[in-house]
């Protein structure tokens, strides 16, 4: 029982770290051997939820015959495996399906000292540390204990971690612009929720207050209305809105640093994915089977595009990146597979109450380099699965507390 506690504790680390813990290399780095190590010692179970859910195995195998394909015809290389592992990472929630459990327990018993562990790490700023995607799991964090948690403090910490990270004031960067997006989502999507349920009560003002703090602030600091600024430049990219994009620069959105300014970044990022989507439709076969491993999508769409280490670029949308490697065959497997883990979650929490998390996964994965990269994947599948672990941890809570454990 205590190994199960141990990986459960594991991937916490793993998520709070995100890239400091994880390392890329030839043979797996801790967050491959920690994912590999428990569906080992849960083989029988892991083996029972891949035969009731098979697409997990079909878009793997079908991942593995392309990289063997390549292999064959353009020699072995490292970059080869480093792209096609981020379909071995379509296990990671299959894991958390394993130690859901044991998860649930140690947040029951830990919350506080997991939240003020988290802000450390943050604070301190862990060498190698990323800190959007301690952003992302932030905002999913305080999202889930305005939801489940009685205690007011959690939910202000994990709020502090969000602005640190998010801010760039641990790191010393410049706004993180796309998880103020993915948080006003999510938030969006909780009010919706909380008062379609009628549960209009202290955590709903706390909601409220939040949002009205930030907005009365623009008034006085120039760096919330960059943070304001940059969501409206969020946004407009994603509904294609001049007004908003305009709004977003007025409020100091469009904010030059070493990053490049918000306006240059995401007209790019636009740029990459429709080039993807004319390479795509040009040629049949890369429509449909995609161009698998052997190249990174700059020097394949784009060759003659001036960019500093092209084979590592990725093209800042995940589901684009997966429609690059594989075609509209692997997408539309992938589609399917998180269908199937969104109807997992939903069993245990109800789809409304998945939907704030689950769109600022979908929208992280959308706006960064996250499914490609171990420590983005874990992050991405944790932050679907937090409300999960929050629903099991509550109603264990409750049964102690009715005496019926």
């Amino acid at each position: 029982m205590k190994i199960k506690y141990f990986f459960a504790l594991l991937s916490i680390s793993a998520m709070f770290l995100n890239r400091s813990f994880s390392k890329i290399s030839p043979y797996g780095g801790p967050v491959e051997a920690m994912i590999f190590l428990g569906l080992f010692f849960r083989a029988r179970p892991f083996l029972r939820i891949c035969k009731e859910y098979p697409i997990f195995l079909f878009i793997f195998i079908y991942a593995m015959l392309v990289l063997v394909k390549d292999l064959l015809i353009y020699g072995v290389e490292f970059e080869y495996f480093r792209r096609a592992a981020m379909f071995f990472y379509i296990f990671i929630p299959v894991f958390f399906v394993l130690y859901a459990k044991e998860l649930s327990v140690l947040i029951r018993k830990n919350l506080l000292t997991f939240s003020i562990c988290f802000f450390f790490v943050i604070f301190f700023n862990i060498p190698g540390f990323q800190p959007t995607m301690a952003a992302e799991l932030a905002g999913a964090l305080f999202l889930a204990s305005i939801l489940y948690s009685r205690s007011a403090l959690v939910s202000f910490i994990f709020l502090g971690c969000f602005f640190f990270s998010a801010s760039g004031l641990s790191s010393g960067q410049s706004l993180f612009r796309t998880p103020f997006v993915t948080l006003f989502v999510g938030l969006f999507f909780l009010i919706t929720f909380i008062i379609s349920v009628g549960s209009v009560n202290k955590k709903l003002i706390l909601i409220f207050s939040f949002c009205a703090i930030i907005l009365v602030s623009m008034l006085f600091s120039p760096v919330v209305g960059e943070m304001v600024g940059g969501v409206l430049l969020g946004v407009s990219g994603l509904v294609d809105s001049a007004v908003l994009f305009d709004l977003g620069v007025a409020l100091g959105g469009d904010v030059s640093s070493s990053r490049g300014s918000s306006a240059g970044t995401t007209e790019t990022r636009a740029f990459f994915w429709g080039a993807i989507v004319v390479h795509q439709l040009s040629n049949p076969i890369n429509f449909f089977f995609g161009n698998g491993f052997s190249s990174g999508f700059l020097n394949v769409v784009l060759p003659d595009f001036s960019f500093s280490n092209k084979d590592l670029i990725e093209p800042h949308n995940s589901f684009m990146g997966i429609f690059f490697k594989l075609g509209i065959v692997g997408l539309l497997l992938f589609l399917k597979l998180l269908k199937d883990v969104v109807g997992i979650c939903s069993s245990w929490v109800g789809f409304w109450k998945l939907a704030p998390f689950l769109s600022i996964a979908t929208l992280f994965a959308s706006f960064e380099v996250a499914l490609e990269n171990p420590h983005g994947a874990l992050i991405f599948w944790g932050i679907i699965f937090v409300p999960v672990v929050f629903e099991l941890a509550s109603a264990e809570d409750k049964r102690i507390k009715d005496g019926k454990i």
